[in-house]
């Protein structure tokens, strides 16, 4: 959320980023508490490859919300 803080501090209008939907609560209340906008633009599935040799698949899709956060 750091990164995301940051980002809104620096934007003029807005900011966009990509989230686990399993995140999406505290995602919006993180947002309620920096009294900044948010909307969830679209719900999407992201194909997530393995990035170490101890993942057992070699890839897996996992839901995201691409979130507009402004002011």
């Amino acid at each position: 959320m750091a990164f995301r803080k940051t980002a809104l501090e620096m934007a003029r209008t807005a900011v966009y980023s990509l989230h686990k939907s399993s995140t999406r609560e505290h995602i919006q209340k993180k947002a309620a508490e920096w009294k900044i906008k948010i909307d969830i633009i679209a719900k999407l599935q992201y194909n997530l490859r393995a990035s170490y040799k101890i993942h057992k698949r070699k890839s897996v899709d996992i839901e995201v919300d691409l979130t507009q956060f402004s002011f």
